[in-house]
């Protein structure tokens, strides 16, 4: 197989980052699981037989019609990871289990994404998208493209030689603050105190667009009464960051709005405040006039007119899901924290099967050893993947999958995967070589699995091409169509018509028809109704009492580019630029511990102890380190070493953010 860019694509050019290259050699993965294994020992010891895929169908099936029957569709789980082509597949799983009839389908939203979906929708409706093409000013706030997502970089980097100011604001110094204005290195999770000394600044200044908030926005006032308290000189003692520089990034974006944008990134989704955060964040956008302007955040781009394949109408409204998050659950449904809840408590009810499908469960979320001992406790566990996981090694039943390279697949590209913020991108994910031994696709495996449990008539289609033309019936072309034109079609939009539509239909997609500053929804679910700052659940500050035994601030989720959270471990030339774990500290703090470049140290929380290597780097602040995240898969090249644990050994699960977790 050769793996080469597409020069003519809309979004990347041609352009191809580490893995694009690599994969080329994941089809013949040696450690590719082949056929499906079938437990015969305890869970986790290791003893599996080898079955035929049409057993393990047969296995699968009768375990959900067997819980269905005695507890209620509701007491199985289907947790769906982040695995290759999950935007598409998310839509079978969501049809597959409204015809089953369970509420209950999960995944890892909490920590990506959906609580800036949830913070952006609260003040204006939606997220927006960063017009980079025409803006004055860009501010990247936890986000680092450099590392996931080239594509942006090529645009950020093209908006600065047009002359447009770029403001990086990180724990860490990135591969995009070296490009950048102003760099900003806030404490970890004082993001929320940040943007309220921004807020207050360009209100005490006058820098806010007023004409804008008297027509368009309620809550004003709340909002200045909170920022009130949070005037630069406090917020420097709580976010580490000089008063001079909070004045001075906040009167650089009311002089550049509406030509401004903020990119917000998965960086602060893992705080225990995102929510009131970002929200907080979204209304320094509200508050300088850059909602759906030329160079600001285009809210009103129409997605592509995709044919509704969930059929809702099917799923019982009674029982409940066990989310006790509505507002968070209409965006992405049960979150693991409230699995993990049931599955302690058996509150609203028992979950007793789980299938989980393109992830890392028991790696990826916080306190891995608790997620092991609760998912062992359950009647049933399945799962779907291309290895032999750390969840799959403690399951019943382990299907073998495809990647990407062997099946065809509709690809939506949403947000910032866009070629701009006024054009919508339509693409195909080509079949290029066949799967080894029985391994499946999602979407075939979800096909197959409906039929075996009786639901051939809502799962008819014989091939991929007959879904996916289907799925694209509205717009009047067809995969065929699709494949002539290279794979992918541009959908344009004229930005004329999209600029400050909020103007054109008289309102904001709020409950108010305006900004909202102030949330009468939120307040109705007993959360703060403006974006209170509330000091990290764990921090120097909220926990005074435990500086002595673990004085340093550890940052979890640290990625340099080279890996998709847990994946390509067993690819070699991955495993060069990235072979090993690594703890990054600051010099003044390796020099206070005693610790070398390279040198094997323990890391240790109050859960537990991880090792990792040393890298000494200025990149952090004094007292911060950060760990590598993704590592800990059984399968990988460093396999049962001691220094191969999965990150989330030391994290906490207990404090949650109260808005999605």
């Amino acid at each position: 197989i050769k793996i080469e860019g597409t020069l003519d694509h809309p979004v990347n050019q041609g352009g191809l980052c580490p893995k694009g290259f690599a994969l080329r050699k994941m089809p013949d993965d040696p450690e590719r699981l082949l056929h499906p294994l079938k437990r015969k020992g305890e869970r986790g010891e290791g003893k599996w037989d080898e079955i035929c895929l049409d057993e393990a169908m047969d296995i699968l099936s009768s375990k959900m019609k067997e819980i269905k029957e005695q507890y209620g569709a509701q007491a199985f789980c289907y947790w769906r990871g982040e695995g290759s082509g999950w935007e598409s597949n998310w839509d079978y799983v969501q049809r597959f289990m409204n015809v089953y009839g369970s509420p209950n389908i999960a995944s890892h939203g909490h920590i990506c994404s959906a609580p800036r979906d949830l913070s952006n929708r609260s003040v204006y409706g939606i997220r927006g998208i960063p017009d980079y093409e025409h803006t004055d000013l860009i501010i990247l706030w936890g986000s680092n493209p450099a590392y996931n997502l080239l594509a942006a970089v090529r645009r950020i980097l093209d908006a600065k030689e047009r002359g447009a100011k770029l403001v990086v604001i990180d724990t860490r110094f990135s591969p995009m603050a070296a490009h950048a204005d102003l760099f900003v290195q806030p404490r970890p999770g004082t993001d929320g105190a940040l943007a309220l000394g921004i807020i207050q600044v360009l209100i005490a200044e006058d820098l806010y667009d007023k004409e804008f908030v008297d027509r368009w926005s309620i809550g004003f006032d709340d909002l200045h009464n909170l920022a009130e308290g949070y005037p630069p000189k406090r917020v420097e003692e709580i976010t580490w960051v000089s008063s001079d520089l909070i004045r001075e990034v906040a009167r650089l974006y009311a002089s550049s709005s509406p030509r401004a944008c903020i990119v917000e990134g998965n960086g602060l989704d893992m705080h225990t405040n995102v929510v009131q955060m970002c929200r907080a964040i979204s209304m320094i956008r509200a508050l300088t006039g850059t909602l759906d302007k030329k160079g600001g955040e285009i809210l009103s781009c129409p997605p592509p007119p995709y044919k509704d394949m969930h059929l809702r109408e099917m799923l019982p409204q009674e029982p409940r899901p066990i989310s006790t998050h509505p507002l968070f659950y209409e965006l992405l449904f049960n979150t693991w924290p409230e699995v993990q809840h049931t599955l302690l408590t058996g509150q609203p009810y028992e979950i007793k099967g789980l299938f989980v499908q393109g992830g890392g469960l028991v790696t990826i979320n916080a306190n891995s050893p608790k997620v092991v001992g609760l998912v062992k406790g359950l009647d049933f566990l399945a799962v779907h993947d291309i290895y032999l996981t750390a969840t799959a090694e403690i399951a019943d039943l382990v299907i073998p999958a495809a990647c990407f390279l062997e099946g065809t697949l509709l690809k939506q590209y949403k947000h910032l995967w866009r070629p701009d913020a006024y054009t919508n991108l339509i693409a195909i994910q080509n079949k290029c070589v066949e799967p080894p031994g029985e391994c499946i696709s999602d979407k075939d495996l979800i096909v197959m699995l409906a039929r075996k449990l009786g639901y051939e008539e809502f799962f008819p289609w014989k091939d991929s091409e007959e879904l996916i033309n289907e799925e694209l019936s509205p717009m009047g072309f067809t995969y065929e169509d699709l494949k002539r034109a290279g794979f992918h079609k541009v959908l344009l939009n004229n930005p004329d018509d999209l600029v400050e539509h909020y103007e054109k239909q008289g309102r904001f997609n709020t409950p108010s028809g305006k900004v909202e500053f102030y949330s009468r929804s939120f307040e109705s679910y007993g959360y703060d109704s403006v974006p209170t700052y509330v000091e990290p659940a764990e921090s120097p500050v909220s926990k005074k009492e435990m500086t002595d035994k673990f004085p340093l601030i550890a940052s979890a989720g640290l990625k340099l580019g080279v890996r998709t959270h847990t994946r390509y471990q067993t690819l070699k030339s991955l495993n060069v630029l990235d072979p090993f774990p690594i703890v990054e500290l600051h010099p003044e703090t390796a020099k206070k511990l005693g610790i070398g470049e390279g040198e094997e140290v323990v890391v240790e929380s109050q859960r537990g102890s991880i090792l990792r290597k040393a890298r000494i780097t200025e990149a952090t602040n004094p007292g911060v380190v950060f760990l590598t995240h993704g590592w800990g898969q059984p399968y990988g090249y460093l396999k049962s070493s001691p220094i191969n644990k999965s990150v989330n050994i030391l994290t906490d699960d207990e404090a949650l953010d109260p808005e999605c977790t």
